[in-house]
């Protein structure tokens, strides 16, 4: 089972959605380490605005201000995301290959 240690203090993001990080991992475990340190960045982060987000993560893809795409593993998958800066909460909406991003975005 994929787990993290969850950050409840102080302003940190909390991550929300962990299952889909499971369910991708049991189909493509070669990226375990990257959406380890992905997650563990994020909940020991704090976050205001897309712009301080975005200047942590230059990669990541920026959509409505809320949703973002973060490439992981050189953009072979994507991770993306709601975030929520006023209550420091980050919900994982899916971790798709890019392949599969494509497939669903282009819709």
């Amino acid at each position: 089972m994929f787990s993290f240690r969850r950050n409840w203090l102080g302003t940190q993001m909390d991550v929300v959605g962990l299952n889909h990080v499971e369910a991708f991992l049991k189909r493509h475990p070669e990226c375990r380490q990257e959406l380890s340190e992905l997650v563990r960045e994020l909940e020991a982060s704090s976050f205001a605005t897309p712009l301080e987000l975005s200047a942590r993560y230059p990669s990541c893809r920026i959509l409505d201000g809320r949703t973002i795409v973060f490439k992981v593993r050189g953009n072979k998958y994507r991770l993306s995301a709601k975030v929520a800066y006023n209550t420091q909460k980050v919900l994982i909406l899916a971790v798709e290959t890019h392949a599969e991003y494509d497939r669903r975005t282009l819709r």
